[in-house]
């Protein structure tokens, strides 16, 4: 059925699509699902026994020194960071995984870092760190448990959204004044509030993913002095084709994938 989809949309005009689609059940393939206004509102429908990815993916994943077969375009945009600043030596990052950024960091960046990674106690249990690593990346299960005010850069490599306390996890680092502030591969909304919605494209898991209002997190920033020095926008994961539809109802005009750097303005 994929490859009759794919067929379909090369060679055929939007009418006929629209009747094969029909015909064979055919449906245009979507990151997300549902609109809701508050968090625990979108909880209730979610199917997941983690909040996440279902625990018997999770136990599935394993830490390895090797780097991942497929680099995605938020591990090469994180690791770049460090090629222009020295003196980032400390990271903090929120949801590194099996792939924290430290792996991807060129080797002669590595020398005096440590990658600090708040991950979900589940996933924690599954990774075994190499003695190499040991002392270079440091998990963690709540980034209160970090001493914030020796950070030189927070990030969230496609991950600020699945947190339901974003909002003090960014008071907690902009008020200890982090240098430099990143957030990959996430989509955010023109809406004025920020919503939620679920993520539907890890099946058997649904989840909710928190729809970001661009326009708040900018004046949240802005508040808190710091600058946007480098943005990326899509309508896709960075480096990825474009996704036909992001959401099953909100039109793509209305979202974009962001990748955003902000600085704190001495």
């Amino acid at each position: 059925m994929k490859n009759l989809k794919s067929i379909i949309s090369l060679i055929l005009p939007n009418y006929l699509k629209n009747f094969l689609k029909k015909l064979f059940h055919l449906k245009d393939f979507y990151l997300l699902e549902g609109f809701y206004d508050t968090y625990d509102m979108a909880n209730l429908d979610s199917v997941s026994d983690t909040g996440y990815s279902n625990l018997n993916i999770v136990k599935k994943k394993r830490f390895t020194n090797n780097l991942s077969s497929f680099i995605q375009g938020r591990y090469i945009v994180s690791s770049i960071i460090f090629s222009f600043d020295n003196n980032i030596k400390k990271i903090l990052e929120f949801g590194g995984g099996i792939e924290p950024v430290y792996k991807y960091i060129n080797l002669n960046r590595k020398k005096g870092l440590v990658n600090y990674v708040t991950e979900r106690e589940e996933l924690i249990n599954q990774i075994n760190i190499s003695e190499d690593y040991k002392d270079k990346i440091i998990y963690f299960t709540n980034h209160e448990n970090v001493e914030l005010n020796t950070i030189d850069i927070a990030i969230f490599n496609s991950s600020i959204q699945y947190h339901k306390n974003f909002q003090k996890i960014l008071d907690d680092i902009t008020n200890s004044k982090i240098k430099y502030i990143l957030i990959t591969d996430t989509i955010f909304s023109d809406f004025d509030l920020h919503k939620y919605t679920l993520q539907v494209n890890t099946k058997p898991s649904k989840f909710v993913y928190i729809l970001l209002s661009f326009k708040k997190i900018s004046d949240f920033f802005k508040k808190k002095n710091y600058d946007l020095i480098y943005e990326v926008n899509g309508k896709n994961h960075l480096g990825e084709k474009n996704q036909v539809k992001i959401h099953e109802k909100i039109s793509n005009e209305k979202l974009n994938f962001k990748t955003l750097l902000y600085k704190l303005q001495n």
